[in-house]
């Protein structure tokens, strides 16, 4: 037996799971806003939009600047109440809506730029585990053999985090596989909307006793 290492088989499972919209209730229609309260008067002096006449055609002068500096301008005259409250517009929308953050430790499945092992991506990380993985001799003495699926996060700082087997022949390929995969060197983390996430990740890879005998 002069080799020891099993034979790998990387593969990247991702499984999206989209969520149903919540049901809409045709017959519940929003609220209809408040009405405006109606806005104070305020002195105003009729101000015509201006047209070029001869003098002699001209019935109602505009107003003076004295005038002006105590009235508005408007469409007719109007005494208004200076002891009226003053109303600001208020702006019009639903101010009681929320806004929903995203989840700073959302674990995606699937983003825009998948995590990668900083020596060599998908191959690097093939290498490291041939090197890092040991077939278990009491499996090899038992003749086991089979497929070990593993399943991890890849953090927003690239450790790998949340180490779970999810399959393996034995327990102890099992814990083999995972121990190698807890002592990986850091990745490059995945990336959302161009910020670093959480990324799961399911690896799979077979104890192949051929191999263990070569």
């Amino acid at each position: 037996m002069k080799g020891s290492s099993p034979k790998l088989l990387i593969v990247k499972l991702t499984d999206v799971k989209l969520l149903p919209p919540p049901p809409v209730d045709p017959a519940k229609k929003p609220p209809p806003p408040p009405p405006e309260p109606p806005k104070p008067k305020v002195d105003q002096v009729k101000f015509p939009p201006p047209v070029v006449k001869p003098d002699n055609e001209v019935k109602t002068p505009p107003p003076t600047v004295a005038e002006l500096k105590t009235a508005d301008p408007g469409q007719n005259n109007q005494k208004g109440n200076p002891n009226a409250d003053i109303n600001i517009d208020q702006p019009v929308g639903n101010s009681d809506a929320k806004v929903t953050e995203a989840d700073p430790n959302q674990v995606f499945a699937a983003v825009e730029q998948e995590p990668e092992f900083k020596n060599g991506g998908a191959a690097g990380f093939n290498n490291y585990l041939a090197k890092a993985v040991k077939f278990p001799a009491v499996d090899r003495e038992n003749g086991t053999s089979g497929k070990v699926i593993i399943t991890f996060v890849v953090e927003k700082d690239g450790s790998l985090t949340d180490v779970k087997v999810l399959r393996a022949p034995s327990p102890t390929m099992g814990d083999a596989a995972a121990s190698a995969v807890k002592s990986s060197p850091a990745w490059r983390p995945g990336k959302q909307n161009g910020q670093s996430v959480r990324v799961q990740f399911t690896i799979s890879f077979a104890f192949s006793l051929a191999d263990a005998d070569q």
